[in-house]
């Protein structure tokens, strides 16, 4: 700059020719003349340099790039890769920055070098909002778990509504949207953004035409909003660009480091504390606050209706023989009087009610883990009334026995054993059940699994399997609850082989998802040894071998699909029928077996027809 200055000055003062001031300044004639037509020195364009090295394989390198638009995304060329394949399979000798370098130039051709224009979005209060999943970790009741966070946000102010969830289901969903129009006190009155979550879109369609589940379509007109569904996959992720910035912020600024809590609730308490929180910080280089400007916005959204929605899915359940529901891989009590019965399920975000004839028979939290057992004392206090040995063993009271035999030191045992009296149990079985159950009679105990076979009335085939300390008295107590009822016994061999041991799960129809079809549950469940689906009305029941049966049960988690129970059994390889009068001598007699601590299990070949049982109810 500093020479076209003083070319041009002498020029001008001492009007030197062009011969002259390249002679004086050392520099060619070209560069004078550039000087003298223009101030400004042109722009040095850098040679184009030949790589002698990379050049015979920059068509390769090319041709890769261009294999790579039809590959996975996560299994295309990284320009590390390019380079060990050039020295592995074209033995080029190179720098690892060279190809890295000419890897760049050539990803803007083949890809194209122009980036994705937005157009700024001004959003008028109270209109749009935007709604999203997140995950994060904490650490619940000293178990690390992941967990799913609903987050509602309004796109004029940035005022934002977090709940955490254990799962990602429709009730989660749903539960999330009833939440937060609570919590801002009302709903925006034009859209709501989504990306395309299953609990909102079975199918999507052509453009934005999308197939919704009917769950979303009720939630969406009891509030009255509208839906906006984003382009599917990364592509769309802007187009509901605040609250994918708006989860992780929250997740950097209130859940790091990982939070521990004692509960879910706990944690949603301080989710809640930390919106609030939120309220006085400020969004970029605005000049108020999320708090003021969503003072300005939430007077202007629509009023919420009379009632909440209710979120609940309605299942319908088999209780088994342990008076439990199997709801999402988890089980849950309910009074004895209903084993064997079906009963509808209320399943919540975070309840459980279950309804016999209408009416609510038990209400549990629901669990954050499958495979868990949720047992209430109450719901078994009848069955240990004629029972009472069973008092020791019981599920229910784990937690009690885990404090000891001293009433004194062990308060939940002691109400446990009050619950018991009330229920009418003798105190010397109480007495028993207390001692087996702490270990003050433990020792020595050789227990055995015995199994007994005979006949009930009617030529009904009867498997009798006992767990027992005493083999004589397990005997005993099984030949006069026989001999007592009109059933007699059997050599071993002569019953057992109408029975085959198999694995049996019981599959609801009815899913989150929508029915499943006998077809598909087939499908799912074949190749992980599955031998037969029977139609059991409202369920399927799925048979296998013993030894797969948790090969089937976890082809159903694989393929989306719950199931109420999964045992192994003995099934019937024929059955009996019996009428009114039968099932009620077969009924009593397995009564009568089942008052026997030692008794466990009781299976039969019998087949009653579905009006006699209803007669017997």
């Amino acid at each position: 700059m500093e020479q076209f200055e003083r070319i041009r000055r002498d020029a001008r003062d001492d009007e030197m020719s062009i011969r002259a001031l390249a002679d004086k300044h050392r520099v060619h004639r070209r560069t004078v003349r550039s000087a003298l037509a223009d101030a400004v020195p042109p722009v040095r364009q850098p040679p184009r340099r030949s790589a002698p090295v990379l050049g015979p394989y920059e068509d390769t390198i090319r041709g890769w790039l261009v294999q790579d638009l039809t590959a996975p995304r996560k299994q295309r060329h990284t320009a590390r890769r390019i380079w060990q394949r050039l020295l592995e399979e074209q033995g080029a000798v190179v720098a690892e920055s060279s190809v890295r370098n000419l890897v760049a130039l050539l990803r803007v051709e083949v890809y194209g070098g122009h980036a994705q224009v937005l157009v700024p979005q001004t959003h008028p209060p109270a209109q749009e909002a935007e709604v999203d999943f997140g995950e994060f970790s904490a650490v619940v009741a000293g178990v690390v778990m992941k967990l799913f966070m609903f987050c509602l946000r309004l796109s004029h102010s940035g005022k934002a509504v977090h709940v955490a969830y254990a799962n990602q289901t429709q009730e989660s969903f749903l539960d999330g949207h009833v939440r937060a129009f609570e919590a801002l006190g009302g709903v925006p009155v034009g859209m709501v953004r989504y990306d395309n979550l299953t609990a909102a879109v079975i199918r999507v369609a052509l453009g934005r035409e999308r197939l919704e589940n009917p769950r979303f379509v009720a939630l969406r007109s009891h509030y009255g909003y509208d839906s906006f569904f984003c382009i599917p996959g990364i592509e769309g992720a802007h187009e509901k660009g605040g609250v994918e910035g708006e989860i992780g912020r929250f997740r950097r600024r209130h859940l790091t480091p990982v939070p521990h809590v004692g509960s879910l609730v706990a944690l949603n308490d301080a989710l809640a504390a930390a919106d609030v929180r939120d309220d006085a910080r400020r969004i970029g280089a605005r000049a108020e606050t999320v708090g003021a400007a969503a003072a300005r916005e939430l007077p202007l959204l629509r009023g919420l209706p009379a009632e909440s929605f209710d979120v609940s899915a309605r299942l319908s359940c088999r209780v088994d023989a342990k008076a439990r529901v199997c709801v999402r891989q988890s089980y849950y009590s309910v009074p004895a009087r209903y084993a064997g019965r079906r009963l509808e399920v209320r399943l919540g975000a975070d309840t459980i009610r279950i309804l016999g004839a209408g009416k609510v028979v038990a209400t549990h939290t629901r669990s954050l883990h499958k495979g868990s057992e949720d047992l209430v004392l109450d719901h078994y206090l009848e069955v240990l009334g004629r029972k009472p040995g069973a008092l020791a063993g019981a599920t229910a009271l784990v937690a009690a026995r885990t404090g000891g035999g001293d009433l004194a030191g062990n308060p939940t045992l002691y109400d446990a054993i009050q619950k018991a009296k009330r229920s009418s149990v003798p105190n010397d079985n109480i007495d028993r059940a207390v001692k087996r159950g702490s270990g003050a009679e433990a020792g020595g105990a050789d227990w055995q699994t015995i199994m007994y076979e005979g006949y009930a009335p009617g030529g009904v085939a009867l498997l009798i399997e006992c767990l027992t300390d005493n083999r004589n008295r397990a005997a005993g107590d099984v030949r006069t609850a026989m001999s007592r009822n009109g059933g007699s016994m059997a050599e071993p061999g002569s019953v057992s082989y109408m029975f085959n041991r198999k694995g049996v799960v019981i599959v609801p129809k009815v899913q989150a998802g929508g029915e499943v079809g006998e077809d598909d549950l087939l499908a799912a469940v074949l190749d992980a040894g599955a031998e037969e689906v029977n139609d059991l009305g409202e369920s399927f029941e799925v048979i296998s071998e013993p030894t797969d049966l948790v090969a089937v049960r976890s082809a159903l988690q694989d393929g989306g699909l719950d199931y109420e129970s999964a045992e192994a059994s003995f099934v019937p390889t024929m059955t009996v029928g019996v009428d009114k009068d039968g099932a009620t001598k077969v009924f009593r007699l397995i009564e009568a077996l089942e008052e026997s601590d030692d008794v466990q299990d009781v299976f039969g070949n019998f087949d009653i027809p579905d009006e006699v049982l209803a007669e017997l109810d």
